[in-house]
């Protein structure tokens, strides 16, 4: 392990600025080399005791963006999504104390005593919940745990679609296995810490394409037909290559709590499922859907059927999308980008929430997209819809006039450029 100084020494190194580029790309390098170091300065400020230490680690976790495979994981189905450029980047160094301690910027400092591993129920839904969940199943599988002190800032706010929340569980993760296990646990082993934790500490029964996608890094084809071991397809793009930039915009929702919303997609697809004979969408194909429509609408309603018959045509997509990328084909995967969106507005129907007339940002922001866009980009609800944001393929010489004009309509800063991140979570430097 290093020092802060050495730390710092590294990422002025030759070494350290090509580390800096693997994980954040060739661009602003001396951006991103100088956010370190102010992280790092903070650290000592944060905790004066850190100087003299030579158990030190600098981390950096990815936000994530989905692609394709809008709620399907749920259900057992395949997501693609991506690792991006915008991270939580930690600061961190080990104590002797089985305590951690947190000062992440603009939020309260923090500690857990990790002498208690066992659920808090004052602490569900609270940051704390997760440090204790994912010490405990590090725990569990054998691996070290330790206290620490750690400095951190996010550049994936909360909001932004991008899964801030599974950032910060990754970085946790991140930094128990840089201090105490010598980088020996798996990104996907990470992952898997990190929804034990939202499921059994902090309260929300989340599925794993967040983690996977913000440990992994890179574009991955996810398939959760085996929950406990998901298949994983690997790509390295480079979106500026194919001629497009992706752009997320936070259409400005209330933010309001929708999870009856959001419980009811997977619900209504399981019910398809079971009328047919399975346990998920996963179990059933297209054939036996449509041979017993009417039967599945008499029983189920026919928005259920619409959402069973979404997961099944989304599910398919994913394939097409991953074959598209590896191909180059951007003009297919623009096709299938649009195919998707389209999908999840007529047939999964998340694009405004229930009975509400009023509060329609997403499907106000798909329609001033696609005036930008015309057939040249598309644009598509981003994650779990209703509220939230929208995720849009744009080519290169209509990223001014898209952003300008989603900045305009939803206001400034809204419309954020992201690029795929091909390096996944974890040290940077320890």
């Amino acid at each position: 392990m290093k020092s802060i100084a050495d730390i710092k020494s590294y990422l002025l190194s030759r070494e350290g600025i090509e580390k800096l580029k693997v994980i954040y790309g060739g661009h602003e390098i001396e951006k991103e080399q100088k956010r370190c170091l102010e992280l790092l300065n903070l650290h000592e400020s944060n905790f004066p005791n850190v100087s003299g230490s030579q158990a030190n680690g600098l981390f950096s976790s990815p936000g994530r963006t989905e692609i394709g495979g809008n709620h399907t994981d749920h259900n057992l189905g395949k997501v693609l999504a991506a690792g991006v450029d915008l991270d939580t980047l930690g600061a961190a160094t080990a104590v002797n104390e089985k305590m951690v301690t947190i000062n992440s910027e603009g939020y309260p400092v923090f500690q857990v005593d990790l002498l208690n591993l066992e659920p808090v129920e004052s602490e569900k839904e609270t940051p704390n919940s997760l440090v204790r969940g994912i010490a405990r199943y590090f725990i569990d599988k054998g691996y070290k745990i330790g206290g620490f002190n750690c400095s951190v800032t996010s550049r994936v706010l909360p909001g932004s679609g991008l899964s801030s929340s599974a950032s910060f569980e990754v970085l946790v993760a991140a930094v128990f296995n840089g201090l105490f296990n010598d980088n020996n646990i798996t990104n996907e082993e990470m992952a898997q810490a990190g929804k034990f934790a939202e499921n059994n500490y902090y309260g929300k029964p989340s599925g794993l394409m967040d983690q996977m996608a913000c440990s992994l890094g890179g574009i991955a084809g996810l398939d959760f037909k085996v929950p406990a071991k998901p298949g994983i397809r690997q790509l390295n793009v480079d979106f500026s290559e194919l001629g497009y930039a992706l752009i997320v915009t936070d259409t400005q929702g209330d933010h309001a709590d929708l999870s009856y919303a959001y419980a009811s997609m997977p619900k209504e697809m399981k019910v398809v499922a079971e009328f047919l004979g399975g346990k998920t969408c996963r179990d059933i194909t297209m054939d036996q859907l449509l041979s017993k429509s009417s039967e599945v609408r008499n029983s189920c309603g026919d928005r259920a059927f619409l959402r069973a018959y979404h997961y099944l045509k989304e599910n398919d997509r994913v394939d097409a999308q991953l074959a598209a990328l590896e191909q180059g084909d951007g003009t297919r995967f623009i096709n299938l980008v649009n195919e998707s969106g389209r999908s999840s507005s007529r047939y999964l129907q998340n694009i405004s929430i229930p009975g509400d007339d009023k509060s329609q940002n997403i499907a106000v922001a798909i329609a001033v997209a696609e005036d930008v866009l015309g057939d040249r980009g598309a644009v598509r609800v981003h994650g779990g819809g209703f509220e939230g944001t929208t995720l849009a393929v744009v080519p290169l010489d209509l990223i001014k006039e898209y952003t300008s004009r989603m900045n305009l309509v939803f206001g400034e800063g809204s419309a954020i450029e992201i690029a795929v991140r091909n390096a996944p979570a974890g040290m940077i430097a320890g």
